[in-house]
């Protein structure tokens, strides 16, 4: 028999060997789906376990579709036009006011990278969220209604501004709060379970470890939530090994929830190399294998200097984590999205003279005197009260500034507010926030577009 014969008859029983009712399942089988971010195959005659490549699986693959997304944003940066909204959306789109910015957010589908600009219309009598969602240019796209997912943050009233503004909302501004401004901007349709575990009752604090565990145990019984955004940790280097491993009763723990189908990411750290050349690591992210870590982008789209634990082992996420705060018509931002975050309380000496700012402020202790004249009791309450004003309002001049003045002094310019240059809030405590908040909004955007 020639090899072309040989050959013809190989090709017909391998076809008739496929086509038999015995063989039919390997025609059918699919693709296998997988899960994690340290995936293995076990290969079942033998039992043998495999380590897969990390980025093989949905979440991971979505993850890297998303730092390319991240890092485009930064480097395109541009303001939008909404050319095609109507009058309404157009107000809505551009706003500078909380209620407004509240309530909206601009979405980047990861499947295609198409964006969209979401709207809050309300809620449904089940409590879902309808959205009228238009595409980038502002077009109507259509109304929706989606699920909410649910977000757990841990956290303390730790500081944030650590060089003083004389602007009570900003110097008072503490991580928690941040880390919650940071979620809710760049998710405002999400639920969220916020759980202070500050250390103190101390208007500053910060974290308590033993308030951290058992917030942890009490998601692990309770559930309740589909994502734990944990911006803190304990920062190591390698040759402090022992400390990573004393650490290693919350990754434990973290770890227990996540087996219970929560998605738990965790700021990769911020930290720089120590006097050995030795990086800084997370000692939750060495102990776990199931905690996803998210690290810092510049404003160049580059990974943030201090962003720790960067391979990917540890830090599968990254997101824009350095911000300066900038002046709004009605407060500051620090998010980098659109509108105001922090609404400040109308300073009364803006948009008057200088000149009558200065005689306002004179005019104050000859009040006081006047009142001390009166007697104590009976001018008590009213010094008391005048008393607390001046000292208010003596702050008031680091606060404002006069870009219209000819000259120097000059009493006739306009008073506006001043915020500092140079205010920066960075770390990777803000960057996880924003990649846990635009996750969530994944989830419930899936099937909708």
């Amino acid at each position: 028999m020639g090899l072309e014969k040989i050959g013809i008859n190989a090709a017909k029983s391998g076809v008739a060997f496929l086509k038999s009712g015995y063989n039919k399942y390997l025609l059918q089988v699919k693709r296998p789906i997988f899960h994690g971010i340290n995936p293995t195959l076990t290969y079942p005659l033998s039992g043998k376990t495999f380590n897969l490549p990390r980025f093989g699986t949905v979440e991971m693959a979505q993850a890297r579709q998303m730092n390319k997304i991240a890092t485009r944003e930064i480097k395109t940066a541009s303001i939008p036009t909404f050319s095609k909204a109507s009058p309404e959306d157009l107000r809505r789109l551009t706003s500078s006011a909380v209620d407004a910015t509240s309530s909206r957010v601009r979405w980047t589908n990861p499947k295609d990278g198409k964006v969209y600009n979401l709207l809050k219309q309300g809620e449904s009598q089940k409590g879902d969220v309808i959205v009228r969602i238009l595409d980038e240019d502002g077009a109507f796209v259509k109304e929706a209604t989606i699920k909410p997912k649910t977000i757990g943050i841990i956290d303390s009233r730790d500081h944030v501004i650590n060089n003083p503004t004389n602007i009570p909302e900003i110097d008072a501004l503490t991580h928690i709060k941040t880390v919650e401004l940071f979620a809710k901007r760049n998710n405002p349709f999400a639920r969220y379970k916020i759980i202070d575990a500050s250390y103190s009752s101390d208007v500053f604090s910060g974290l308590d470890d033993n308030k951290i565990l058992k917030a942890i145990k009490d998601f692990q019984k309770d559930g309740g939530i589909d994502y734990l955004n944990c911006s803190f940790g304990h920062t190591v280097f390698a040759s402090e090994g022992g400390f990573a491993l004393e650490c290693g009763k919350q990754a434990s723990e973290l770890d227990k929830l996540a087996t219970k189908g929560v998605r738990v990411l965790k700021a990769s750290g911020n930290g720089e190399s120590n006097f050995l050349g030795q990086k800084t690591f997370e000692a939750e992210l060495l102990n776990s294998s199931k905690i996803e870590g998210v690290g810092s982008l510049s404003k160049n789209g580059k990974i943030s200097s201090f962003s720790g634990c960067r391979s990917s082992k540890y830090t599968q996420h990254y997101e824009k984590g350095e911000y300066p705060v900038t002046q709004t018509p009605e407060g500051v931002n620090i998010t980098g999205l659109t509108g105001t975050d922090i609404v400040l309380e109308k300073n009364p000496f803006v948009g008057k003279t200088l000149g009558r700012i200065r005689r306002f402020i004179w005019s104050m202790p000859e009040e006081s005197e006047l009142i001390q004249k009166h007697g104590y009791e009976k001018g008590k309450n009213l010094y008391k009260e005048l008393s607390e004003k001046y000292k208010k309002y003596n702050a008031y001049p680091n606060q404002l500034h006069f870009p219209n003045a000819k000259y120097e002094g000059d009493t006739d310019a306009i008073a506006e507010l001043y915020i500092p240059k140079n205010i920066n809030i960075s770390g990777t405590s803000f960057s996880t926030p924003t990649r846990v908040a635009k996750l969530a909004l994944n989830d419930m955007m899936e099937g909708i577009l």
